[in-house]
Formats: structure tokens, C-alpha cells, sequence
């Protein structure tokens, strides 16, 4: 996000918050890089003990790829100028994965003695199917048999824990049979754990009834599904923006879109980040100058849009100290 250590955005991402506001842009982008890479660092450094084998490369990681997802977003309008293109709804899908961070590393957060171990094992369990769907299309073909099998005994040795990446629970010859017999029914492996979305996050986590992020999780699922609308061409973005447009000629679609989508798109892209750095850094043993910078952070973004303060106040407050309650 820096070019010869000063970012200046073209003149459109001026425009990506707010047109009617003045805002700097360049003070945003350099908050939000430096709450995510010192969260990322003392994550990283924090939760080696007490916590399953790689969940503090596995939260830094997640941490760091919001960040460049993020950049993603802020490159799609940058290229596409101010006017309005199709093209900038690509952003879209990246922003609610943005949100799926923060309900990957709530559950992962609250309860990671069960939940990375099946993070990590449907991740292996998707990466073993599809080696075999890939290897059965291209059983026929003499160049691609010597390349799969190695591919293949890495891939085994690895889920069977004998690799050279260690995995908290690794399977059993029976768990790799079951998926075998998934591929050729095409089905979920049964008997095997699945990591849920982000609804039924909230279903997990809601059994104890003193976590206040539920009220945060509840209110971004609106989002998510606002988000997921247009992803999914529902009735929503459908009526929205063609039966409107169409009934009201004088509307201009570039600034429709940036009121209806491109700043919302990106004010929850910043709060998906924020709300992921603070959340983690509860995790942490001794986070003092990351609350500093993130309540920096909170402060600075709060006066931009509405959620920002919802959050702030019924949630991160309390979480970075500032509450009781």
C-alpha cells in the first residue's frame, strides 16, 4: 500500500468513503496496515504456548491476507475510475469474504482447542478431494500419472501427520477411505467435522450468553447478506438497481453506486479488519501498545459511517479496556 514509503491515491479513491466528505485517504490506509501487521506480529508471537500446534501462524496469516484482500478492493475502483463499471462488482465478493474473517477467527478465538483442529482437517479433507476428482479426470493420460502419485503419497502422508508440517489431529486410514467413498458418491465425507458458516458461527458461539461480540456477529450477518445479495443476484440488488434506475431516469448509476455500493463496500472491508485485529487481541498476553493503536485506529474511523460507532460502543470499548461495561 506504499510506493517509495508514501501512498497517494489517485484521485477516485478519494472518493471511496464518502464523496460529500473530505477524507484523507492516505491517513486511513496507513491506520488500518499498521493495526493489522502488529496484530499480526503479536499474534505470531503470543500464542505459540497454550494454544493447538500453528494457531498463531494461522491467525497472523488470516490477519495479513485481509490486508491484501482489502488492497484488492481499493485496486478494482482505483482502475475503474470514478465512473461506474460492472467490472467493480468483483469487489463485492471480496468484501463479504472480509466479514468471513471475522467469523472464522471469533469461533477460532473462543475455542481453539476444538475448532482449529477441524479448520484445519476440512481444509486437508477439501485438498484430498479434489486430488482425487483430478486424478480420476486424468487417469487416461500417461503424462499426469507420474506428477499425481507423488502429488498423491504427499498429500496422504501429510494428512496422515507424518509430513513435514505438523497438523493438530491428523487422520486415520479409515478417515481417508471415507473420503475416497465421498468422491464417488459426491457427497460430504460422513462421520467428519465440518467448519461452519458464518450463520451457524453464530449458533456456536451464542451458547454462552455473556460474549458480547454476538451483538457484533448478529449485525454483520446483515451485511454478509446484504453483500451476498448481489453476489447471488437476488431480489434485493435486482429491484435496487434496475427497477429503481429504471423508473427514475435521472438518477446517475455512477453516483447510485458509489452511495449504495462502492462506499459501503468499502467502509465494511476497514470495519471487517478492525473488528478481527481487536477481537484476536484478546487472545494476547500482554497487548498494550496494539489496544493503543487499535483504539487509535477505532477513533479515526468511528466519525465515518454509522456501524463504525455501533461497534465501537456496544462492543470495543469494552474489549480494548476502555468499559467495564
Amino acid at each position: 500500500m506504499s510506493h517509495k514509503n508514501k501512498y497517494v491515491p489517485p484521485e477516485p479513491l478519494k472518493k471511496d468513503i464518502d464523496p460529500n466528505n473530505e477524507v484523507d485517504c492516505n491517513e486511513l490506509d496507513k491506520m488500518i496496515s499498521e493495526s493489522i501487521n502488529l496484530a499480526s506480529i503479536n499474534v505470531e508471537k503470543d500464542l505459540k504456548e497454550g494454544f493447538p500446534i500453528g494457531t498463531n501462524i494461522r491467525f497472523g496469516g488470516l490477519l495479513k491476507k485481509s490486508l491484501e484482500t482489502h488492497q484488492v478492493i481499493r485496486d478494482i475502483y482505483r482502475n475503474y475510475g470514478k465512473d461506474y463499471k460492472p467490472h467493480q462488482l468483483c469487489a463485492l465478493p471480496l468484501a463479504r469474504q472480509q466479514i468471513e474473517l471475522v467469523f472464522n477467527l471469533a469461533l477460532l478465538a473462543r475455542k481453539p482447542d476444538k475448532w482449529i483442529s477441524i479448520y484445519e482437517r476440512n481444509t486437508l479433507v477439501n485438498i484430498y478431494q479434489r486430488f482425487l476428482y483430478e486424478a480420476e479426470e486424468t487417469k487416461d493420460l500417461p503424462r499426469f500419472k507420474e506428477g499425481t502419485e507423488k502429488r498423491g503419497n504427499l498429500i496422504i502422508s501429510w494428512m496422515l501427520g507424518k509430513g513435514p508440517v505438523p497438523i493438530n489431529q491428523p487422520f486415520k486410514e479409515d478417515d481417508l477411505r471415507k473420503i475416497e467413498e465421498s468422491v464417488k458418491i459426491g457427497a460430504r465425507p460422513k462421520g467428519l467435522k465440518v467448519f461452519p458458516l458464518p450463520r451457524r458461527i453464530i449458533s456456536e458461539i451464542i451458547e454462552d450468553n455473556n460474549d458480547r461480540i454476538i451483538k457484533v456477529l448478529f449485525r454483520l450477518y446483515i451485511e454478509y447478506s446484504w453483500l451476498s445479495a448481489y453476489v447471488h443476484l437476488s431480489d434485493w440488488s435486482l429491484i435496487t438497481r434496475d427497477v429503481i434506475i429504471a423508473n427514475h431516469p435521472q438518477i446517475d448509476l455512477a453516483d447510485f453506486h458509489q452511495k449504495e455500493v462502492r462506499t459501503p463496500v468499502v467502509n465494511r472491508s476497514y470495519l471487517s479488519m478492525l473488528i478481527a485485529a481487536t477481537d484476536v487481541s484478546s487472545c494476547l498476553k500482554n497487548p498494550m501498545d496494539l489496544r493503543v493503536k487499535l483504539i487509535d485506529s477505532w477513533e479515526l474511523f468511528e466519525p465515518i459511517d454509522f456501524l463504525f460507532g455501533f461497534v465501537w460502543e456496544k462492543w470495543a470499548k469494552n474489549t480494548l479496556g476502555l468499559i467495564d461495561k
